[in-house]
């Protein structure tokens, strides 16, 4: 039996001592002047001896009518009073009136850096504590508030824009008066903190999306100036302007690359530290500087009016393991959830294992989605019971693991005909179910891109040609030619002495539209290479091409996520110089 409590623990004692209750009404002698409540009775007094919210929920689903479950509501309504619930990743807090928003996010990991030269080695980085960080750039408004001034070259924009013309200095000092004033230990985010919360959990080219213009102000469409904060689309995590605006100033020292980067997400303060780090691009930034990796710098006493920043605080020894403390929902539209559980009582270990298996991408969700895709849901059948989801998935029980563990034996779990959030042992598999899900690829509507291409066409477009470009494994450069062969592109690679590194064979049937939007595209195709005397090799890879500014953005294998070629710029037909792939000896 389960309750239909929301957000409280079966813990083991409590269903012991509700199992014993059972047994001994069921084999106790009851005197027939007392058989109407005499079962109700001695329950409710154990209930009440123990005075456990969890026990009155046992009562109140074994007796739903019982004269007691008034008293037994009431009981768990101030059980829950008392609780004071922690910050759980998405949550916004503020300090003060005039003091930012913050977002709460999560502990965790993720791959940082590029192929580029100044954003190499990609490296992971393990984020261990949960922080904050601001949810829009800091305003003039707010720079007014705390330090009666505005230094903003586009201070007629308003209270609510950005401020900007504040050298690294600067922020500092804003800062240190706003902790002053608030007791809190505001600071600027760190560079790794910055990038993981740009990403926020995908793996767009900008900050929320492969679509610039969703999300970012930049040199196409600003008009050669600032606007007004959070008037673009937020990413995953509920963060505006990410991706341009004005740049943003972190804690971080300027280094040349990131050999030697701190792996643990802190700020690096070693290096030139007379010049220091900003990232997202400005709205005066081409596209190729708001890409969520892109890197610049400028002496830390210098300030210009595409310059401003956000801040961050740290939130104690919270993380991911906290029972209060939960990894933020992707939003709905950007989740594809599996068309069914996996149909079986199943452990927490199972259920990784399980998610894991279906292949690249899918995942066991966190607590907010589940409880989104339960609030937002219709009716459907679970088992015994009747569960919400707004997915179509087919359901075959009433519990559902999340990816969240709950200390070292625990992991949590929710229940789908309730909602709410509940932790068990994570060995315990009974009920409990998979249901997988992943972060779903943008759409393109019909088979025809808005250029009026298929996919096979705009892969030829982005492909044949004439390359000239560097080779990342020798440093040397190399020459690709790509032409038409009935259904097929074939290509050969040489270097500059002639001879061949590799030849290439690209299915044009296999292509695939990932994405497309304002001429941006995002496009899968199968090739098979061959090198000289060895054998053949078949990748799945990803394009990035931008069709408007000709311009071939990236080269991506699946199977991994290397990065195999990226920042190409063509000339008619031809690209040229910068280019770099991974070409081999």
């Amino acid at each position: 039996m389960f309750s239909r409590r929301d957000d409280m623990t079966y813990r083991p004692h409590a269903l012991l001592r509700y199992a014993m209750m059972l047994i001994a009404l069921a084999l106790s002698p009851i005197a027939p002047a007392q058989a109407a409540d005499t079962s109700e009775d001695v329950f409710w007094k154990s209930v009440k001896r123990n005075n456990d919210p969890v026990e009155y929920q046992l009562y109140i689903d074994q007796f739903p009518k019982g004269k007691y479950v008034g008293e037994a509501r009431r009981r768990i309504s101030a059980a829950k009073e008392e609780r004071k619930p922690l910050l759980t990743p998405g949550s916004v807090f503020k300090d003060c009136p005039e003091c930012p928003e913050m977002v709460a996010i999560p502990a965790g990991s993720f791959e940082m850096g590029s192929a580029q030269t100044d954003e190499r080695p990609v490296h992971t980085v393990r984020i261990p504590k949960a922080f904050a960080i601001g949810k829009k750039e800091v305003t003039q408004g707010q720079w007014k508030a705390v330090m009666d001034s505005n230094p903003s070259y586009f201070r007629y924009c308003g209270d609510d824009c950005p401020v900007e013309n504040v050298s690294w200095d600067d922020a500092q000092a804003f800062i240190q008066r706003l902790n002053a004033k608030t007791g809190r230990t505001y600071r600027l985010p760190s560079e790794a903190e910055w990038e993981y919360s740009c990403r926020a959990g995908g793996s767009y080219r900008h900050c929320g999306s492969d679509n610039i213009d969703s999300v970012a102000w930049y040199n196409n469409n600003s008009g050669s100036k600032t606007h007004a904060v959070a008037g673009k689309q937020a990413n995953a995590w509920g963060l505006y302007d990410m991706s341009g605006n004005v740049l943003e100033w972190l804690g971080d020292c300027w280094n040349d690359n990131y050999e030697s980067a701190p792996s643990d997400g802190t700020t690096w303060t070693e290096g030139d530290c007379g010049q220091r780090v900003l990232r997202g691009g400005s709205w005066l930034s081409s596209l190729g500087g708001i890409s969520i990796t892109s890197r610049f710098r400028s002496y830390s006493t210098e300030s210009f009016g595409r310059i401003g920043f956000r801040l961050a605080t740290t939130l104690g020894q919270v993380s991911t393991t906290n029972p209060n403390f939960t990894q933020p929902a992707l939003a709905p539209n950007l989740l594809e959830w599996a068309s069914s559980d996996n149909g079986a009582n199943i452990n927490w270990n199972g259920a990784t294992n399980y998610c894991a298996s279906k292949g690249s991408g899918w995942r066991l969700p966190t607590s907010a989605e589940l409880q989104v895709n339960y609030q937002s849901g219709h009716s459907t059948p679970c088992g015994q019971y009747t569960c919400k989801v707004s997915s179509n998935s087919r359901l075959t029980g009433p519990l559902f693991w999340t990816n969240e563990r709950n200390g070292s034996y625990e992991a949590w779990y929710v229940p789908l005909y309730a909602g709410g959030r509940n932790a068990r042992t994570a060995e315990n598999g009974d009920h409990a179910r998979a249901l997988c899900v992943r972060q779903r690829a943008p759409e393109t509507k019909g088979e025809r891109n808005e250029l009026g291409m298929t996919p096979a066409e705009a892969l030829r477009k982005a492909i044949v040609g004439k390359w000239k470009a560097d080779c990342l494994a020798t440093n040397r450069e190399v020459e690709s030619e790509y032409f038409l062969q009935g259904d097929t592109i074939r290509g050969v690679t040489r270097n500059s002495e002639g001879a061949v590194l590799f030849s290439s064979t690209i299915e044009l049937s296999s292509a695939k539209y990932l994405g497309s939007a304002g001429g941006l595209h995002r496009i899968s195709y199968i090739s098979t290479s061959e090198r000289p005397g060895k054998d053949r090799n078949l990748m799945a890879l990803v394009i990035e091409t931008d069709f408007i500014k000709r311009r071939l953005l990236s080269s991506t294998r699946i199977s991994d996520g290397e990065v195999l070629a990226r920042d190409g710029v063509s000339v008619g037909t031809n690209i040229a110089m910068p280019y770099s792939f991974r070409c081999g000896n």
